[in-house]
């Protein structure tokens, strides 16, 4: 029998919490196959006497009741020597039945027309920066965009004037760097700092190769995790870079970069 749990959407994946017994089963990647939908699935510990790692990443099929009895077994067995006993089964039931039912529901309809007058900021920086919008920085190479948005990270996470207009909210920025390291980024940002008269602050950063839409779910999750409100993609030819296969449509590359910005529900830049 289960006890009482909280299901959370984390990223583009699933959280299931409990607290009795304290153990928190993740699925994440999920994708639709012939044989049924499948994602990655970590099973923690969160307190006494169980460890943090329990088991996963691992592929689970989530359609399969074949393949949750064997993983319940498979987690008994992990868990045998215990003082707890777990209805590992149960659990995995209650995980696949709420994740089975949030992505066969998806996006939910709604209708456009009849809405209240919003009240919430159009900009995250006041005509710059749309709120919850990509917003693409061009120039030719050493046109400071980079620069230009590393400034735009700063000011957000400071709540200061960007070239004079305000940003709508301060919050935490994820910057996705495909073209410097680190030490660059924290350069400019205290070097940035200063000439605004301000402590620099702490910035996310994440080193980048690859083709960008491979790395979303990452992404995703680092941004629900650190509630990021602002995210960087540091160049857009770099994240591009083996995005579209050999004669695929010249427009390939983009499309599936911004697809893949679509499903992290911040202001990109």
């Amino acid at each position: 029998m289960t006890t009482a749990y909280e299901f959370t959407r984390v990223g583009l994946g699933y959280c299931c919490d409990w607290q009795s017994p304290p153990v928190r089963l993740f699925v994440e990647r999920i994708h639709r196959s012939r044989d049924g939908v499948k994602a990655e699935l970590v099973v923690r510990g969160t307190a006494a006497p169980f460890p943090e790692h329990i088991t996963g990443p691992v592929i689970f099929n989530l359609s399969s009741a074949t393949t949750r009895s064997s993983m319940a077994k498979y987690l008994g067995e992990r868990t045998d020597d215990l003082p707890v006993q777990v209805d590992w089964k149960g659990l995995l039931e209650v995980l696949c039945t709420l994740t089975l039912e949030a992505v066969r529901e998806g996006q939910p309809l709604q209708w456009a027309g009849q809405l209240p007058q919003s009240t919430g900021p159009r900009w995250l920086i006041d005509r710059f920066l749309p709120e919850g919008m990509v917003t693409s920085l061009y120039g030719p190479g050493g046109g400071c965009k980079s620069l230009t948005a590393a400034l735009a990270a700063v000011c957000v996470s400071t709540g200061l004037p960007f070239l004079g207009l305000d940003p709508a909210r301060r919050g935490k920025v994820l910057y996705c760097d495909y073209d410097a390291t680190l030490d660059e980024l924290d350069a400019r940002v205290k070097l940035l700092s200063a000439g605004l008269h301000v402590t620099a602050p702490e910035i996310a950063y994440r080193t980048c190769a690859g083709p960008f839409h491979e790395q979303i779910e990452d992404v995703a999750r680092i941004v629900s995790e650190h509630e990021i409100i602002l995210g960087v993609v540091d160049s857009a030819g770099r994240a591009l870079a083996g995005a579209a296969a050999d004669g695929a449509d010249a427009n390939a590359g983009i499309t599936r970069l911004y697809d893949a910005l679509r499903y992290v529900p911040i202001t990109c830049c």
